[in-house]
C-alpha cells in the first residue's frame, strides 16, 4: 500500500497541535527556533533533520530510548500495542500500520523483564516525552517515529537484527534461489519473486514457528544466543554460498536456510523476525525501564552543610591569598597559551593546596572574572578590578560567585596535566580544555546528587550507574571520567561536602540565591581577635572584610577554617611598615581588635621591629646606604653576597652600590636587615609591593542552546500561526498536502525503505533527460545516491536522488 508522505503527515500533525503544545516543543528543543521557521512546514523539516534529532536523543533516558526502539521495531502502532509489546502481554502489533513487524510465539521466556505493571506505568510517561519533543508523532491514529530517530537508534534496536527483507535485498539472485530451495519454497525464477517468497516465510508467524520447531538442538542454541542480542556473530566465510546438504557446522546449516544471513566476509546476522519468534512473549528482551537505585548513607561527619560552610570559607581564603600574591608578582604565561607547570607548582605552594586543586581554582577565578591576562607580547596573569569588588563582599557572596562560575564553566579542568598525542602536558587556562558542552554534562552529574535526600551521601559508583541510565548516549569512557571529575571538583569548590550536596549547592542548581543559605551556617562576621602570648591571634569567625585586610597585612595566615589563626612575626610587621604603617598604627589596631589586653611579647616585638626598621637609608648612586651606626654599616659592607651589589664605603656612615635602589633594599631585607628607601631630599619612600590590576578582556560569545522565555516562545508560535493562515488564504504551497516532494522528504522515504526492505516506485530522469518509471528494491542510501535492485532490468543500479521526480513506497516484496 502507498505510504503517506512523512513530511506532509508531520506538518499536518503540527498544525493540529495546540499553541501550548507547540510552545512546549520549542522549549524542549530550542534549536528549532533559531532562526525562526517561516511556517510549520519548515518547522517539520527542521525537527526531522538528523542533527536536531541527535541533540534531542541526547537528553533521553534509557527507558525513553527503549520505548523509542520498540516503536522502531513495531512500525506504526497504537499506544496499546506498544505497551503490550513492552510488557510481554502482547508481542504482536495490534493496531499497527503497514511497517509493523509481527512477533511470533516461539519458545522465548514468558513475560517481559520488568513486568506488565511497570511497563504500563512507565511507557505513557516516556511516550509523552517523545511526543512533546516531536520525536514521535501521530498520523491516522497511529504512532510514527521520525525517520532520522530510527536511523540514530541503530540497525539493531532492542538487540534485534534488521528485517529479513532488508538483509535478503543485499544477496545475489543465485544465493536467494538456493535459500528458497533449502526451505522448499515455490517461487518464480525472477529475483523479485524469490525475495517475495522468502520474505513471506519470515513474516508468517505460524509458518516461521514451524520452521524453527524443526531446527536441530545445536543450531537452535546458536539462534537462541543471538536472539538475546546482539544479533550479530563472527565466523569465517560468512558470505559463502552453502547448500543445506553440504553444511559442516550449525552456522553453515543456518546460513543455508537463511535463518542467518551473511552481511560481510566475517559477520552473520539474525533476521528480526526470527529473533522476535524466539523471544516469544518477552519480545522486547531485557528492559531497563526504572533507573538503578542510588544507595545513600549519613556523611562521616554527620553534617553536610556544616562541613560545606567550612569548605566554602577555605575556598574563598585560598583564592584571596593566591590572587593577592599574583597582584604583587604576576606569573607569566606560556607562548602557546596557558599557565606553565612551574608557575602552577609555585601557586600551589602559595595557596598551600595540591596542584590539581589550585589549577581548578585558577580556572574558576578566571571564569568568575577575578583574573585575566595582560595585553602585549608577554602576557601575565593579574587580578581584575572585579577582584576588588569581590573582596568587599562577605564570604557567602564571594563563594557563590566562585561556585556559580564553576557550574557554568565551559571547560574541563580535569584535563589539566594530561598528555596530548605529542606527549605535551595540557596547561591550565589553555584552549585545549575548552568544551562548550561541559556545563550541561556537569549538571547531569549534579542533578543525580540533587535527587538524593538532603544531608545524605550517595555511593560514587551508584552515581555513575544512574548517570549512565539517565544519559545512555553519552560516551562511556568520557562519562566515567566526567563523573569522577565532577564529584572531585564539587568537593573542592564546596558545592558538596563529604560527598553530599549542600543546601547552598542545591539552591545554585535550582537557580536560587545560595549566599543566604550559606550565611545561615556561618558565624556572623566578627570585629575582634583573640591575641595570644605565643604571637598568634585567633579570629573566632570570619572577620569583616576591611578588618581582614588590615590583620592580614600585619600577620600571616597560619591556618584557615571556622577560626582563622594568624601569626605575627618580624617579616609580617616589616611588611606593614614597608606599606607606610608606623608602630603607633599597629598598636592602635591591636588595641581595637584584641579581645583582652595585648600580650607584652607582641608589644615588644612591634617596638623592636619598628626601632630597627628604617635605620638604614638607601638612595641612588645607582644607590647609596647611610646609617648613623658605623658598625652596622661596616657589617653590611662585609656581609656575604654584598660584593655582587658593587658596594663600597664612602665614609663610616655612607655606603654606595651599583645596584638599583629597589634591588638593594630587597637584597638587604632578604639578608635579615630592615632598610628604608628615601628620596633625594631625604624624605622616606614607601616601596610596598605594587598590587597591579588588568582590565578583563571581552570573551568570545558562546552560543548556548537554551530555551527563550515562554512569553517569547508564545510570540513565535503566534507568528507561525499567522504565516500558516497567510499561506492558506493565498493558496501558496505549504498550506496543505503538496504533490511535490521536498528533498528532505525524499531522503526520509528512501531511508525508511532501505531500513524496512520495502519496494519503491520511482519517477526518474536520466542524464540525457529521458523520463522513466520503475520499481526498485533499495539496498543502500549514501551521499545522495540510492543503490537498488531494478526489477525492470533485473540488475542492481545506482540512482541520483536529485534526479528523482516522484517516490512512492509500495511496501515489502
Amino acid at each position: 500500500m502507498n505510504r503517506r508522505q512523512s513530511g506532509d503527515s508531520l506538518t499536518a500533525w503540527l498544525r493540529d497541535r495546540s499553541d501550548q503544545e507547540l510552545v512546549d516543543l520549542l522549549a524542549a528543543r530550542p534549536d528549532l527556533a533559531t532562526p525562526l521557521p517561516t511556517d510549520l512546514g519548515v518547522l517539520a523539516a527542521r525537527l526531522a533533520s538528523r542533527p536536531s534529532i541527535s541533540r534531542a536523543l541526547d537528553s533521553l533516558s534509557t527507558a525513553d530510548l527503549e520505548v523509542l526502539q520498540a516503536l522502531c521495531v513495531l512500525g506504526p502502532v497504537n499506544p496499546e500495542g506498544l505497551t503490550g509489546f513492552l510488557s510481554g502481554t502482547d508481542s504482536g502489533t495490534d493496531g499497527g500500520g503497514d511497517g509493523g513487524t509481527g512477533g511470533g510465539t516461539g519458545g522465548g521466556a514468558d513475560g517481559g523483564t520488568d513486568g506488565g505493571t511497570e511497563a504500563a506505568a512507565v511507557v505513557p510517561e516516556a511516550l509523552d516525552r517523545l511526543l512533546v519533543e516531536a520525536i514521535v508523532y501521530v498520523a491516522d491514529g497511529l504512532l510514527h517515529v521520525i525517520d532520522a530517530a530510527c536511523d540514530l537508534c541503530g540497525q539493531h534496536p532492542l538487540g534485534l537484527g534488521r528485517p529479513a527483507a532488508a538483509l535478503l535485498a543485499a544477496l545475489d539472485v543465485d544465493t536467494l534461489r538456493l535459500l528458497a530451495a533449502a526451505n522448499r519454497l515455490e517461487a518464480s525464477p525472477t529475483r523479485g519473486g524469490v525475495v517475495s517468497a522468502l520474505t513471506a516465510m519470515f513474516t508468517d508467524a505460524e509458518r516461521l514457528t514451524e520452521v524453527l520447531a524443526g531446527v536441530p538442538a545445536a543450531e537452535r542454541a546458536v539462534l537462541d544466543r543471538l536472539a538475546l542480542g546482539p544479533p550479530c556473530g563472527s565466523t569465517p566465510g560468512a558470505q559463502r554460498v552453502v547448500r543445506r546438504e553440504a553444511a559442516r557446522s550449525p552456522v553453515e546449516a543456518l546460513l543455508a536456510r537463511g535463518l542467518l544471513v551473511g552481511v560481510d566476509a566475517t559477520t552473520v546476522e539474525l533476521p528480526r523476525e526470527v529473533g522476535l519468534a524466539l523471544r516469544g512473549r518477552a519480545a522486547a528482551g531485557a528492559l531497563h525501564l526504572r533507573p538503578p537505585a542510588v544507595p545513600v548513607s549519613p556523611p562521616p561527619g554527620g553534617d553536610v552543610d556544616g562541613a560545606g560552610a567550612l569548605g566554602a570559607t577555605a575556598v574563598v581564603g585560598t583564592v584571596e591569598r593566591l590572587l593577592r600574591s599574583w597582584a604583587a608578582e604576576p606569573p607569566s604565561l606560556l607562548r602557546a597559551g596557558g599557565l606553565g607547570t612551574r608557575e602552577l607548582r609555585a601557586a600551589a605552594r602559595v595557596a598551600d593546596v595540591a596542584e590539581s586543586a589550585v589549577a581548578l581554582l585558577v580556572e574558576v577565578a578566571a571564569a568568575a572574572g577575578l583574573l585575566d591576562m595582560t595585553a602585549g607580547p608577554d602576557p601575565q596573569l593579574l587580578p581584575t578590578p572585579t577582584f576588588d569588588t569581590w573582596l568587599a563582599e562577605q564570604v557567602p557572596g564571594r563563594w557563590e560567585a566562585l561556585a556559580a562560575a564553576w557550574i557554568s564553566l565551559p571547560r574541563l579542568p580535569g584535563l589539566i596535566g594530561s598528555r596530548d598525542e605529542r606527549g605535551r602536558a595540557t596547561a591550565a587556562l589553555s584552549a585545549e580544555i575548552e568544551r562548550p558542552v561541559a556545563p550541561q554534562l556537569r549538571r547531569r552529574v549534579l542533578d543525580v546528587l540533587a535527587d538524593c535526600p538532603p544531608g545524605l551521601v550517595p555511593a560514587p559508583d551508584a552515581v555513575l550507574d544512574r548517570v549512565a541510565w539517565r544519559f545512555p548516549r553519552f560516551g562511556a569512557g568520557l562519562r566515567e571520567r566526567l563523573v569522577t571529575w565532577t564529584l572531585e571538583e564539587a568537593e573542592a569548590i564546596a558545592v558538596t561536602a563529604a560527598g553530599g550536596l549542600t543546601a547552598a549547592g542545591r539552591n545554585l542548581l535550582a537557580g536560587l540565591p545560595a549566599a543566604p543559605v550559606l550565611a545561615r551556617r556561618l558565624p556572623p562576621p566578627v570585629s575582634h581577635v583573640l591575641v595570644q602570648a605565643d604571637l598568634t591571634a585567633i579570629a573566632p569567625g570570619p572577620l569583616e572584610p576591611e578588618l581582614a585586610g588590615q590583620v592580614g597585612l600585619i600577620a600571616d595566615v597560619e591556618s584557615a577554617g571556622a577560626g582563622t589563626v594568624y601569626r605575627f612575626s618580624g617579616a609580617s610587621l616589616r611588611r606593614a611598615f614597608d606599606s607606610g604603617w608606623a608602630a603607633g598604627d599597629v598598636h592602635r589596631l591591636l588595641a581595637t581588635v584584641s579581645q583582652g589586653p595585648v600580650p607584652q611579647t607582641l608589644t615588644y616585638l612591634v617596638d623592636d621591629v619598628a626601632r630597627r626598621h628604617g635605620r638604614l637609608r638607601a638612595g641612588a648612586a645607582s644607590a647609596y646606604l647611610r646609617c648613623d651606626d658605623a658598625a652596622l654599616l661596616a657589617e653590611v659592607a662585609s656581609a656575604r653576597g654584598m660584593r655582587a651589589l658593587g658596594v663600597r664605603l664612602l665614609a663610616p656612615t655612607v655606603l654606595v652600590s651599583t645596584a638599583p635602589v629597589n634591588h638593594l633594599v630587597e637584597r638587604l631585607r632578604a639578608a635579615g636587615y630592615a632598610p628604608m628607601a628615601e628620596a633625594s631630599d631625604g624624605t622616606l619612600l614607601v616601596l610596598r609591593p605594587e598590587e597591579r590590576r588588568t582590565q578583563r578582556r571581552p570573551r568570545a560569545h558562546r552560543i548556548e542552546l537554551t530555551a527563550p522565555p515562554r512569553e517569547r516562545l508564545t510570540e513565535l508560535v503566534t507568528q507561525l500561526r499567522r504565516a500558516e493562515a497567510a499561506r492558506a488564504a493565498t493558496g501558496l504551497p505549504g498550506s496543505g498536502p503538496r504533490p511535490d516532494i521536498a528533498p528532505s522528504a525524499t531522503l526520509a522515504l528512501l531511508s525508511r525503505a532501505v531500513r524496512e526492505g520495502s519496494r519503491v516506485w520511482l519517477g526518474y530522469v536520466n542524464r540525457e533527460g529521458t523520463a522513466s518509471e520503475r520499481v526498485v528494491a533499495p539496498v543502500k542510501l549514501d551521499a545522495g545516491m540510492l543503490t537498488a535492485y531494478d526489477e525492470l532490468t533485473d540488475e542492481t543500479r545506482t540512482f541520483a536522488v536529485h534526479r528523482m521526480t516522484a517516490v512512492t513506497v509500495l511496501g515489502q516484496p
